[in-house]
């Protein structure tokens, strides 16, 4: 969005170039302990979302127009939007039976993609542009009452050892 419309300029013809992602730990963004197959408690429910950042801020009338070229460069489309791990984890919910003892999670990781950017009609600036956002989504849901294999993913080893083990 531009700061001051009256004063809006454009970034034409841009060209975008990778410098690079980002990748953190994996966390976990939602978490269910289930009672029985109607009853359930959420013990983890984050709030995250992607995001886009410019350094400096620039003052275009097409800043969609150049996330659509970062995204050209990009393994993922550049917009900012809530990002909904548990939705994975409601239709493996839907489609299973739930009893006590049961805990349901979803987990994904952060990750950074950075680029820098750069208009025709502006070659004197150089402009950074930062996306946050969200991958590798795993969801599961885990029988406390049983050992978890040694070889279970991050996401299931973490909460088996928060969830299960606490209880």
């Amino acid at each position: 969005m531009p700061l001051n419309p009256d004063s809006a300029s454009s970034c034409d013809r841009p060209y975008i170039a990778s410098e690079g992602e980002l990748r953190g730990a994996p966390q976990l963004l939602r978490v269910d302990q289930f009672y029985d197959q109607d009853m359930r408690h959420t013990l983890v429910d984050a709030s995250v979302g992607s995001s886009v950042t410019f350094s400096p801020r620039p003052d275009w009338n097409n800043v969609n127009e150049v996330l659509t070229a970062a995204g050209a460069v990009s393994e993922t489309t550049v917009v900012e939007r809530p990002y909904d791990a548990s939705e994975g984890l409601e239709s493996l919910i839907r489609s299973s039976e739930q009893s006590a003892g049961l805990v349901g999670y979803a987990a994904a990781r952060p990750v950074t993609y950075t680029y820098s950017v750069q208009c025709l009609n502006d070659q004197q600036n150089d402009y950074r542009l930062v996306f946050d956002t969200w991958s590798e989504t795993e969801f599961g849901i885990l029988d406390c009452e049983l050992r978890l294999d040694a070889k279970a993913q991050w996401a299931a080893q973490a909460t088996y050892d928060s969830y299960c083990q606490a209880s």
